[in-house]
């Protein structure tokens, strides 16, 4: 940015110093007074003429940012004001004062190119004392650089075009999108897309900035009639936002006639009744045009096969009868006709008319008019109960089983089944052809039960097969069952399970068994008897072969003490047929019922446990257990658990049903009296009892040791501890000392030892009795030298008690050490390498900031810049002194933060390199202590700018040729030098036509030469300016004038005026009588130009 400071004329302000004033007459009044002239400020803007700033429109720049920073000077030291004009646009910036001579301009509002590409500000700027509504002003110039931020917009197109389908390629339409955006932003390539991914048919071109789409190869209507095509307008950013436009055209094929008609419908074969009337429609055809988009109309014929018994509807395509059909007929190959039937496409553009066939198979089939008859009206048969799988039923009363059918082919063919029969019986064959006997056989022996039905009735069914009005008869059948010995006794239980008392007498009852057969008479419940009774203690017992009633028939022994034996098995036996047919038994279970003469018994005579101190729970389970003999699952047997005697008794709690005993709270070891020892014993009772009448009883003692467990960790005194030390402390000094103490009542569970767990760093060690905490030897706290670097320790020191293994207890406690630092470091000054600045650089502009680090903690840290090590060089290497140049003014280094600021334009052309030395000191040093410093070389370079225009060695070159020189002929060399780096130059001849096709220049050497003959006489001189550009970016050029005086040869003759000299003379005149005036002219100048007239005595006569 570029900026210019525009000056006016200066107004003078009298400030009164000091008044004294002597009153007198008028004409001798004499003032005395001292008075001081207000200076105007200025901006300061490096000598440009107008401040010019660039910006990148919408979000690239965003609202509230900082574009400019105005400066301003006032020799008399006045705060300055700056302000802008109210005109059209200046609501977009917002000027902010920062200092008495600075202030900042910030952007308020979003620019946008499309809208407003340029802004023409006047800024003011005031002190204050120029008078109202005056003010120092500047040109302020905003350009609004392009971003691409406009998607390119289509202008009106057609949105449906329709092409034949055989048009030939070429082009369809043409479309056009404008986007708004400058350069490649602005400019548009098309693309083509197809919403199917169809577009081998179609391409676009981008032609002036149109888009051209063509048609590439032929349509086909019947494969796509419909292209959806999707038009991308692109625009050509080459980097960041690529923006796109679409637009939509529907392409429409247009079908033209060149398909034959095609057959849609077109049964292969169709049956047809021998019995259907004349006219019956037998089938129906159609076909469509093969051009979906003309579709004509379609007429029907029939060409071969049946013509006298079907016709065709030539619109329908409806096929019917016009005759009686006879299937048997010899002459309809066994009932089918073969149909070629024509489709004719009546079209008006195409002869002769386009034509399809196709064939069509017309069976005619058969006519049923039997139905299946049996031989016999009804059948009558028998069959033995429980007849095995497939045995036949023997037919009565002399029956045959046959049944017919006189049709052909399915209409004779007919299927037997049974109905009513539940699938007991089958009959076969199940299938017959014309005529078949048959059978019928038992399916399923399981129905076939005399107890449960004697006689079955139900249908034999032969129905014909056809799906259509199937003929069918129906003949009833009846089967007698007979019966035999086929059921077994049931016992009504199959286990019968009683009870007795253990003190039952002679001919109590003990059971009652029943069984019952369903079979009939002797065979059945009637004809049952008890045969037997077997088992441990059947001897004992009287079984009623009648009634099935069992007694007691021997009391007392073994066998009815329930202790011994609590219950028997029997087995009873029952046969029916009066105790000679079939046999079945039932399993008899005798209980012996209890009496409750049995007390509880403790497994153990006493019982012994070991609790830890405060453990809810035994090592091992304290299980009582108690037996009582009486019978179990009854209340003589039911034992019960309860605590009965002890002074610890309510610490305890037994289960009454399990008799587990557990702790109810958890037992402090120290509150139990006793000695020294690891173990203090608890006494305790427990009584085991049954729920009989009366209750039984019996106890037993219960030892119980309570353990003594390490359950008091060691606790410190305090809650923290903190120390400050100085870093240079040395090694084995005392630091502090931490305490603390085991409520533990016996030892090892109350000694105490320490141990620093973590943070020590090897840097502090602690005596493991004592608890003193001290610095390690050979170590050093110097932060500075600590990796990583740590100015605080945070000690965990650990105090453990003399507990064994899992059951030792620890105390911890944090111990806060922190270093206290000594400034006696250096600062470190960060290398700062090479950078690069480029001439004019605007006044004020940070180009570096130096970094440094002290390992001190608060170090005071200031920069400067060593004069004396400092250099500068020029571009060929040269130093340069102080007095030359001063170098070092340019710079400003903040002494604070470290900035490298520009307070003066540079310029390559007087130095190229220069060396800062920065040097930065620890201004917090100790006192008495060497000065902690740092330097380091910045070197910074100053890139070229194109800002010099090339100097011609001299102010204007004048020089001379011959005429008639040769092409080629040195004429002059011309030469620019060009302070810049881009010293590579370009001349270029100017002047009129004619004249530089006299001469050439080479455009890299500056040299001219002859390139055309030069005359004299036509061109006395060449008058021409040359112009020499440089290379740069934008590149600059001078102007210099070129004078080539041509010199004169003597390369034209006389030529007389006139070319006739004919003279009459009389033959008297007078000798010297002036008889003619001869006139001749020389184009050549000079003496080359001069005439000399004689006569040629040879031919003079």
């Amino acid at each position: 940015m570029q900026a210019t400071v525009t000056s006016h004329p200066p107004r003078v302000r009298l400030k009164p110093a000091q008044y004294k004033c002597i009153t007198g007459f008028w004409l001798l009044l004499t003032i005395l007074e001292v008075v001081v002239a207000n200076r105007p400020p200025r901006f300061l803007i490096d000598g440009q003429s107008e401040i010019v700033v660039r910006l990148k429109e919408g979000p690239d720049t965003p609202v509230g940012s900082l574009i400019y920073r105005l400066r301003g000077v006032d020799p008399d030291g006045d705060t300055l004001q700056f302000g802008i004009r109210d005109q059209l646009g200046s609501d977009i910036l917002r000027l902010e004062a920062i200092s008495s001579n600075e202030a900042n301009i910030y952007l308020v509002k979003e620019l946008d190119r499309e809208i407003r590409d340029e802004y023409s500000f006047v800024l003011t700027l005031t002190d204050g004392h120029l008078g109202d509504g005056n003010y120092i002003t500047q040109s302020f110039l905003l350009l609004v650089e392009d971003v691409n931020d406009n998607e390119p917009i289509f202008r009106p197109y057609p949105s449906a075009i329709t092409v034949k389908e055989d048009a030939s390629p070429g082009i369809l339409t043409t479309v056009e999108a404008t986007d708004l955006d400058e350069g490649a932003y602005g400019q548009v390539l098309y693309h083509l897309q197809e919403l199917d991914g169809d577009v081998q048919n179609f391409a676009i071109q981008t032609v002036n900035g149109k888009g051209v789409i063509r048609l590439t190869n032929r349509l086909d209507y019947e494969r796509k009639s419909l292209y959806q095509l999707r038009v991308l307008a692109v625009d050509r950013a080459n980097q960041g936002r690529v923006n796109t436009g679409t637009a939509a055209i529907l392409v429409k094929v247009q079908d033209v006639e060149d398909q034959p008609p095609e057959f849609v419908v077109a049964s292969p074969v169709t049956r047809i009744s021998e019995d259907a009337p004349i006219g019956t429609s037998v089938l129906q055809v159609r076909a469509i045009d093969g051009d979906r988009g003309v579709n004509n109309r379609i007429s029907y014929s029939i060409i071969s096969g049946g013509e006298e018994h079907f016709d065709i509807d030539s619109s329908s395509g409806v096929v019917y009868t016009v005759n009686q059909l006879d299937r048997e007929d010899p002459n309809n190959s066994n009932g089918a006709y073969i149909l070629e039937i024509l489709a004719t496409e009546e079209s008006r553009t195409i002869s002769p008319m386009p034509t399809a066939t196709t064939e069509v198979t017309v069976i005619v089939t058969d006519v049923n008019d039997e139905t299946p008859r049996f031989r016999n009206d009804r059948y009558v048969g028998e069959v033995l109960e429980n007849a095995q799988q497939n045995t036949p039923i023997t037919f009565l009363q002399d029956a045959i089983p046959e049944v017919f059918d006189y049709d052909q082919g399915k209409n004779g063919t007919f299927e037997l089944y049974l109905t009513g029969d539940h699938g007991v019986f089958d009959v076969t064959p199940f299938k017959g052809i014309n005529e078949a006997s048959f059978l019928i056989r038992v399916n399923d022996a399981s129905f076939l039960d005399y107890e449960k039905v004697t006689v079955m009735n139900f249908s034999l069914v032969a129905k014909e097969i056809v799906t259509k009005d199937p003929k069918m008869s129906i003949v009833p059948i009846v089967v007698h069952i007979k019966d035999e010995n086929d059921n077994f006794p049931e016992f009504t239980e199959s286990l019968y399970t009683v009870s007795i008392p253990e003190n039952c007498g002679v001919g109590t009852t003990v059971a009652w068994v029943q069984a019952l057969d369903q079979d009939s008479d002797n065979y059945g419940t009637r004809g049952i008897r008890y045969t037997s009774l077997g088992g441990s203690i059947a001897n004992l017992l009287n079984l009623n072969p009648i009634s099935g009633v069992i007694t007691v028939k021997q009391a007392g022994g073994d066998s009815f003490d329930r202790e011994l034996i609590s219950r028997h098995y029997l087995t009873v036996e029952a046969r029916d047929d009066l105790g000679k047919g079939n046999r079945n038994t039932a399993q008899l279970i005798i209980n012996i019922e209890d009496v409750n003469d049995n007390a509880p018994i403790f497994l153990a005579n006493k019982y012994e446990a070991r609790l830890l101190e405060n453990e809810m729970e035994f090592e091992n389970p304290l299980v009582l257990e108690a037996r009582d003999l009486d019978l179990n699952g009854t209340k003589n047997s039911h034992i019960e658990y309860s605590i009965v005697g002890g002074d610890y008794r309510d610490n305890f709690t037994i289960d009454p049903n399990l008799g587990i005993i557990t702790p109810v709270g958890g037992l402090d070891f120290e509150q139990i009296p006793g000695d020294n020892s690891n173990l203090r014993p608890i006494h305790l009772t427990v009584r085991a009892r049954d729920f009989g009448e009366p209750s039984l009883s019996s106890t037993v003692p219960v030892t119980i040791y309570v353990q003594d467990v390490n359950d008091h960790a060691p606790l410190f005194q305090q809650m923290m501890y903190k120390r400050s030390i100085p870093e240079d402390m040395p090694g084995g000094t005392s630091v502090l000392e931490v305490k603390a103490r085991d409520a533990d009542g016996s030892s090892p569970n109350n000694r105490v030892v320490y141990r620093i767990q973590r943070g020590a760093s090897d840097k502090f060690v602690i005596e493991s009795r004592t608890g003193v905490v001290s610095v390690a030897n050979g170590s050093t706290l110097d932060p500075d030298k600590t990796t990583p670097k740590s100015n605080r320790y945070t000690l965990t020191v650990v105090a453990l008690d003399g507990g064994i293994g899992d059951q030792q207890l620890s105390a911890a406690v944090l111990v806060n050490i922190t270093i206290v630092d000594v400034n006696n470091k250096p600062p470190v000054l960060i290398e700062p390498g090479t950078i690069t600045v480029r001439e004019n650089t605007q006044v004020g502009t940070q180009i570096y900031r130096a970094a440094a680090y002290d390992p001190d903690d608060q170090p005071v840290l200031r920069y400067a810049i060593d004069k004396a090590g400092s250099v500068a060089r020029d571009e060929d290497g040269v130093p340069i002194s102080l007095a030359e140049y001063d170098y070092l003014a340019l710079w400003d280094l903040n002494a604070v933060d470290g900035t490298l600021k520009v307070v003066r334009l540079l310029d390559r052309e007087k130095l190229e390199i220069v060396k800062l030395v920065i040097t930065v000191e620890d201004m917090a040093a100790i006192d008495g202590g060497p000065r902690q410093t740092a330097s380091a070389t910045l070197t910074i370079v100053v890139d070229d700018e194109n800002d010099n225009n090339p100097v011609f060695r001299k102010p204007l070159y004048k020089t001379s040729i011959t005429e008639n020189s040769k092409n080629g002929v040195n004429i002059a060399t011309v030469i620019a030098d060009d302070a810049d780096k881009n010293k590579s130059m370009n001349y270029f001849l100017e002047g009129r036509e004619e004249l530089l096709n006299l001469v050439h220049m080479d455009s890299k050497t500056g040299e001219v030469v002859v390139a055309s003959k030069i005359d004299h006489e036509l061109y006395p001189w060449i008058n021409l300016t040359v112009k020499g550009v440089d290379s740069g970016v934008p590149p600059r050029y001078s102007v210099v004038d070129l004078f080539i005086q041509v010199l004169d040869e003597n390369d034209n003759n006389p030529i007389f005026e006139s070319s006739a000299f004919e003279y009459r003379v009389l033959e008297d005149v007078e000798p010297g009588t002036t008889i003619a005036n001869i006139l001749a002219r020389d184009a050549d100048s000079g003496e080359f130009g001069k005439i000399t007239y004689l006569l040629d005595r040879m031919s003079t006569q």
